[in-house]
């Protein structure tokens, strides 16, 4: 039996939340989605986006980041 994953990838982050790699990077930018530097690679916790699809839920369940 596997381990869960705690960090995933940007694609696979992307995936998840069905929006482009623009549109990810707008959101870490405007400080809606947090992200993690591990060595060399930038990854996203699964309990990040968790949390993150919860309070565009409350917010009124829009995905997009302001420009």
């Amino acid at each position: 039996m596997s381990e869960p994953e705690l960090f995933i990838s940007i694609e696979r982050a992307c995936l998840r939340l069905s929006i482009s790699r623009m549109t990810f990077y707008r959101l870490v930018r405007t400080d809606r989605l947090k992200t993690a530097k591990i060595g060399r690679r930038r990854l996203v916790s699964v309990g990040e986006l968790a949390r993150f699809a919860a309070r565009t839920e409350r917010d009124g369940g829009t995905l997009t980041a302001p420009r």
